[in-house]
């Protein structure tokens, strides 16, 4: 009887792409990790450090009270190839994960991407992360269509951890996500990418589908738990951050960026009618103003 060769158990990239990822969680809550930096940052679940970026040994504190080792960053750069969207529906724990937006739905954002030594990272995000996530996400993807013609991994995303604030009652880390235009991707590591083409699309073609039981996760099982604040994208089209005039916010300009997400947490997430009337209102803060409702 001839003996047939390879693995009959393993699973094929088209059921389970980027098992070598290592899933990178944002964590908001400053009181769930047990570090130095007073903000939240980037987690991963992992006894092996990561050697991409500045990782340090942390435990995750889940509200329960139970700790998780692993290793947490406030900032890490990846050239990222492709996003997809999760709407789940009930409360944390107890999630259900729907197929597309619903009133009441809540966002999570998966980016995959490649770190410069050539390990893939799943970033995964919710809430307010998830927003800024999932738009900065189409502004980096239309730079690099429209300024070099080329797959968004040409360039490096910035991820990194920003400063805490008080938001519906809780305090909470602002990520942020711009654009490093001084960062390429090299030939040999595009070439590397290229040649996973169909794991990229058989990972993007499960966007706003119910996952099967053999999905990548949208982060570690010991996040599930958190309390942080949750907003809704109520539009999935939407090409990024824009005014109401049609015009986009400069993702590039993290205080353009941070003054605009303010406006929106502030005015039911309403986006400012244009960039002068954003100017106006910051001006008007600054200055210790009333900021009109």
């Amino acid at each position: 009887r001839k003996q047939k060769q390879g693995n009959p158990f393993a699973l094929s990239p088209k059921e389970y792409p980027f098992q070598d990822a290592l899933v990178v969680q944002t964590v908001p809550l400053p009181t769930m990790l047990d570090w130095e930096h007073d903000t939240g940052g980037f987690f991963v679940e992992t006894e092996t450090q990561p050697t991409f970026a500045e990782f340090v040994p942390v435990d995750l504190v889940r509200p329960s009270g139970k700790r998780v080792h692993g290793f947490a960053a406030k900032a890490l750069n990846i050239f990222p190839i492709e996003m997809r969207i999760w709407w789940v529906m009930g409360d944390p724990g107890n999630e259900v994960v729907i197929n597309g937006y619903q009133e009441g739905a809540r966002s999570k954002t998966n980016v995959i991407g490649v770190a410069h030594n050539g390990q893939y990272v799943l970033l995964a995000a919710k809430g307010l992360a998830s927003q800024s996530l999932s738009n900065a996400f189409k502004q980096h993807r239309k730079a690099a269509k429209y300024q070099l013609k080329a797959k968004p991994y040409i360039l490096a995303m910035m991820c990194a951890a920003g400063d805490v604030e008080k938001i519906k009652g809780s305090y909470v880390t602002r990520f942020h996500f711009p654009t490093n235009q001084e960062s390429r991707c090299s030939q040999e590591l595009g070439w590397a990418i290229l040649e996973r083409q169909s794991e990229i699309e058989a990972w993007a073609g499960r966007e706003n589908s119910q996952p099967q039981e053999s999905d990548p996760q949208p982060g570690p099982p010991a996040l599930q738990e958190s309390s942080e604040p949750e907003t809704i994208e109520a539009d999935e089209d939407d090409d990024g951050l824009t005014y109401r005039d049609g015009a986009t916010v400069d993702m590039n300009n993290a205080i353009e960026v941070k003054a605009f997400e303010d406006f929106r947490s502030i005015h039911a997430y309403t986006s400012p009618k244009s960039r002068s009337i954003l100017r106006a209102w910051l001006k008007r803060k600054r200055n210790g103003g009333a900021v009109p409702a």
